[in-house]
Formats: C-alpha cells, sequence, structure tokens
C-alpha cells in the first residue's frame, strides 16, 4: 500500500470521525457503516461452553437467505457505501458454500474481509480459494496450547488437531491473508497467555487476539479464572510484550480495558461503541446494529440504505450512545482510538491492491 493510499485511508477515517461525532449529538445520521456483518450459517457442529448458541433455546425455523441473495446484498452495499469492511457474524462461517462465494465476490468488488473460524471445516481447496479471492484477515478461534483442554471445552474431539492443521495449511499458501489465533481469556488458559504468541508464531499464524470471556451462559461460570491476581499478573506481562515486540493483536489501550475488567472494573471504556458504526444482517434478513437490541428492519423488505436512515436505526443508535453497559469492552464493540484505528487497518488494507 503506497504512500498516497495511506493518506487517503487516513484523510477518510477522519472525515469519517467527525459524521459520527454529529451524528451521536446531533440525534440524525450523518455517517454510514463502516462494518457490516452477515450471518451466512447458523450451523456450527461443535459445543464450546463459552457459546449460547448450540445450548439455547432453538431458533424457529425460516427461510433463510441463500448465496444469490448474499451476493445481490453485497453488490447493493458497495453501491452504497464504496470500499467497506465485512465480517461474518456466523456460528462456522465454513460450515456450507455460502460464506466461500461471498469472499470471492467481496474480493471482485474491492470489499475488505475477515472471518473467524473453529477450523474444523476447511480443507485445502477452500483454504486456497479464500487465498486466492483475497481475504484480508482468517481467525483461528484456539481455547488451549493443550489438545485435550481445548477438545474438551469444544465438546468434540479431534477438533484441536483440525485447527492446527488448517492453520498450518493457510500458513503454507503463497499468497495468504493475516493470520491470527482468537483466545477467550479464561480459567483453562491464562496460564498459558504469555507463551501463546510464540506458539501461534511458531505454528504460521501472525499475531493471537485476546478476547474477554462473556459470562452469557451457566457453564461460563466455570470459565471465569479461579486467581484473580495471577491472570492479572498475566495480562500485565502480555502487554509488557505487546509493547515489546510482535505477535499480540490488541492494542495497549485494550489490552488495558480487558485487565480492568478481570480486576473487576465493570466500568465500559471510554469512546463510544463501535455498534453505532456496524449493521448486522442475519441468516433471517434481519437487520440490527447491536445483537442485544430488536431489529430494525428486515433486508427482503427493504435495503440497507434505507435501513440505516430510517427512525428505528435512529432510535437504536440512540440508545447506543447511551449504553453504559460492559459489553463495550468486547471486541466488536470497542472502539479504539484513531491512532490504533489506522494502525490496526493498515495490515489488512495493504495486503493485497
Amino acid at each position: 500500500m503506497g504512500l498516497s493510499s495511506k493518506i487517503a485511508l487516513a484523510s477518510r477515517l477522519a472525515a469519517y470521525n467527525v459524521c459520527s461525532a454529529a451524528t451521536r449529538f446531533s440525534g440524525s445520521v450523518w455517517h454510514k457503516p463502516k462494518r457490516i456483518f452477515f450471518e451466512t450459517s447458523r450451523t456450527c457442529g461443535l459445543r464450546c461452553s463459552q457459546c449460547d448458541r448450540w445450548g439455547a433455546q432453538p431458533r424457529p425455523a425460516v427461510s433463510g437467505l441463500a448465496g444469490d441473495d448474499w451476493l445481490r446484498l453485497l453488490s447493493d452495499t458497495r453501491a452504497w457505501l464504496g470500499q467497506f469492511f465485512l465480517y461474518f457474524h456466523s456460528a462456522e462461517p465454513f460450515a456450507d458454500e455460502d460464506s466461500l462465494r461471498v469472499v470471492e465476490e467481496a474480493g471482485r468488488l474491492g470489499v475488505y474481509t475477515a472471518c473467524t473460524t473453529n477450523g474444523t471445516m476447511l480443507d485445502r481447496e477452500k483454504i486456497a480459494r479464500l487465498c486466492a479471492a483475497g481475504l484480508r484477515r482468517l481467525s483461528f478461534s484456539f481455547d488451549s496450547m493443550q489438545a485435550a483442554v481445548h477438545d474438551r471445552n469444544r465438546g468434540v474431539p479431534g477438533t484441536y488437531e483440525k485447527a492446527l492443521s488448517s492453520l498450518r495449511t493457510a500458513a503454507a499458501m503463497p499468497s495468504r491473508p493475516l493470520l491470527q489465533v482468537a483466545t477467550i481469556v479464561t480459567e483453562l488458559n491464562w496460564r498459558e497467555l504469555l507463551r501463546m504468541p510464540a506458539w501461534a508464531l511458531s505454528n504460521g499464524a501472525d499475531e493471537v487476539n485476546f478476547q474477554p470471556l462473556q459470562p452469557r451462559s451457566e457453564a461460563c461460570s466455570g470459565l471465569w479464572p479461579a486467581d484473580q491476581a495471577g491472570v492479572l499478573r498475566q495480562l500485565d506481562a502480555l502487554l509488557e510484550l505487546r509493547l515489546r515486540g510482535r505477535g499480540v493483536a490488541n492494542s495497549p489501550e485494550y489490552l488495558g480495558a480487558v485487565r480492568n475488567y478481570y480486576a473487576g472494573d465493570r466500568r465500559p471504556p471510554g469512546g463510544t461503541c463501535a455498534r453505532s458504526h456496524s449493521l448486522i444482517v442475519e441468516k433471517n434478513g434481519d437487520v440490527l446494529l447491536c445483537p442485544y437490541m430488536p431489529p430494525v428492519g428486515n433486508v427482503r423488505q427493504a435495503g440497507l440504505a434505507e435501513i440505516w436512515s430510517s427512525p428505528q436505526a435512529a432510535e437504536a443508535m440512540r440508545r447506543i450512545h447511551a449504553c453504559r453497559d460492559i459489553c463495550r469492552v468486547y471486541a466488536c464493540h470497542f472502539t479504539p482510538g484513531f491512532t490504533e484505528r489506522l494502525r490496526s487497518f493498515l495490515p489488512l488494507v495493504g495486503r493485497k491492491e
């Protein structure tokens, strides 16, 4: 990515910040979303303790959006927003073909894409297609560096080896995305935190993205670290490691917020919630700004641009701006400072033109 492109990106981010602030203080929507999430799949196959999807009441059967629906929605969104960041808000995005087709079409349209996967439904052919399509970031979820611990928490034997094999396969591709290991800090792994970056790098990843535990289900109560002082020491050491070198994806600002969270501070971090900059499109077509709030529309009835400008979306945005819940410390809700946002975007947009 050339200097002129980086300057243009910085200018766009600065202008976006101004429009976002105008939205917050005027009550009218002056900005557009910069992140779109597609729930292309509700299938996973694992039974992770920290996940509340598989153990929840089954959702009513719906005639969900299919492959061509997602492609049309992608094309319409590109026409509305120009370049944007597309993420997959799915149980396991590669449980079916739709996510692969969307990534391939996004690459053709110049849309930046990022996926998080459990790694068990990828093979060499799918990984090669993702790399050829220009996927910008591929994150593999790991609960531990130890196979037995990871598999026990995932509820299915053999998941560790499958995920590790997929990571190594992606790392060996001649043209590959940024590769992450995504880890939630729990009782299972807090003693490993400081060693995880070196382990990830040795297996072909570029960095580790550490995230806090969301105690959303009864099973999560047993995952909360019992030794508070011990986990805080690990997080302090991890921050020092982040300041010294590579291997940790999180910013010092974010690691500090996570440390405060595990120390018992339930005040939300400063700044606006990132959900005021995002739209989620669920499998049934429902559109949400925040996953903990009701839908603001449905793409079967209106386009995303119309939904974003609707009174329902404005009300959801008002509630988000007024919200003081601790969920703002979770990765998808956290809004870093301008410099950190620019730093985090450059590796994504700079890997391929």
